[in-house]
């Protein structure tokens, strides 16, 4: 892993956008993420700006699970000019790349916060598999699928 890279555990809080939060509890794997789990006390340290995502690619994410995309968990990533590589799945979920045409450079799209299968083929229509999205952005789980805010 890159010790440079900012990064931190899932935290599952619903206090909304930008709270800089301190966070007492136990530390675990949970499905292979790292998490808080057992909280026993949440502090609001005040307010900040969402940071910048760190521009990557999508072969530094990779598929299934890969510690050279474990070390991005948590973090807020950018993939500029990806493309999609297969239609929604059964569960809305999609493929893409920054180089369409390497293997190596698959990574998975999650719905965990919007469908995102739905919301491209509801702006391209049905057929969504070719189409070039200028950025996506979101939180790498450690399966190194962001879920995203694609645009």
């Amino acid at each position: 892993a890159d010790d440079h890279l900012p990064g931190g555990p899932w935290v599952w809080l619903n206090m909304g956008v930008a709270n800089h939060v301190q966070v007492l509890g136990d530390v675990a794997e949970v499905n292979g993420t790292t998490t808080i789990i057992n909280i026993l006390a949440v502090d609001i340290l005040g307010n900040v700006s969402i940071p910048e995502p760190l521009d990557v690619k999508t072969s530094h994410l990779g598929v299934n699970c890969t510690h050279q995309g474990e070390q991005y968990e948590s973090m807020l990533v950018r993939v500029m000019n990806a493309t999609i590589l297969d239609n929604p799945d059964e569960h809305g979920q999609i493929s893409i790349a920054d180089e369409p045409d390497v293997p190596s450079s698959r990574t998975e799209v999650e719905d965990n916060l919007l469908d995102i299968g739905d919301s491209l083929t509801s702006f391209f229509g049905g057929q969504i598999e070719g189409q070039v999205l200028d950025f996506v952005t979101g939180v790498v789980d450690y399966c190194s699928k962001p879920c995203h805010d694609a645009r």
